[in-house]
């Protein structure tokens, strides 16, 4: 980890908006919105098609335990992840939620907009770069930082609270018929089974209850964001 150290991001969608709109994402097709449950009725609620699915979530012993075997497994059986998928280390403290939007909008260039500005500067740049050097490089673009200053000032957190959290951003992408979960933390993606744009919400639901909320079924701090059609 760098010595910095960000106040965390809220899971806001209009704060998120007004975020990545500043660094040059055209809202008007796409925009990141409420997931107000994992029913049935309430995803279906979210405008299709999802492009990704942002969770925040309590880090907890038991899905760090799991986190790990599935990393492990991973690792053993050899996977080999696809050239297209992006993936960028996260180093900067409690930067969590802005790596998830990062992930986002990296993996779904092709069915976003994007203006001049930051995000099309850094994903030209860094396209080719391995996850670590990628990380260095957004340490070093005072763009972002300030940008992540103001909207993490435009939510409800008093500031004056301790900003050491244990609430952790992941983000969900699909790409070549696969759910990955793509967590900066993690030393690459975990393939999550098989998906598809049409079903990306409803395979990601399943994967929050049996991966994340069935091992923590006391905690209730978990909320889900989507990138989809406006």
């Amino acid at each position: 980890m760098s010595e910095k150290h960000w106040f965390p991001l809220e899971s806001n969608p209009e704060v998120m908006n007004n975020y990545v709109q500043k660094l040059g994402l055209n809202v008007d097709n796409f925009a990141f919105t409420d997931v107000y449950g994992l029913d049935e009725e309430l995803l279906a609620m979210v405008p299709q098609p999802v492009l990704a699915v942002l969770m925040l979530y309590p880090i907890t012993k038991e899905n760090e335990a799991e986190s790990h075997k599935d990393q492990e497994d991973q690792e053993k059986s050899g996977q080999k992840l696809p050239e297209e998928l992006y993936f960028v280390k996260q180093t900067i403290g409690n930067a969590c939620g802005t790596i998830a939007l990062l992930h986002s909008i990296a993996n779904n260039q092709n069915n976003l907009k994007l203006n001049d500005g930051f995000w099309k500067d850094y994903l030209n740049t860094t396209k080719n770069e391995l996850p670590e050097n990628r990380a260095k490089l957004l340490e070093k673009d005072d763009r972002i930082e300030v940008a992540h200053e103001e909207s993490a000032n435009d939510g409800q957190t008093n500031k004056e609270e301790h900003v050491d959290t244990d609430l952790h951003f992941i983000a969900f992408v699909e790409k070549n018929g696969t759910l990955y979960e793509m967590d900066g933390r993690k030393k690459f993606p975990l393939s999550r089974g098989t998906t598809s744009s049409s079903t990306l919400l409803y395979d990601t639901a399943k994967l929050v209850r049996s991966k994340y909320m069935n091992l923590n079924p006391e905690q209730m701090n978990f909320t889900l964001v989507a990138l989809s059609a406006v």
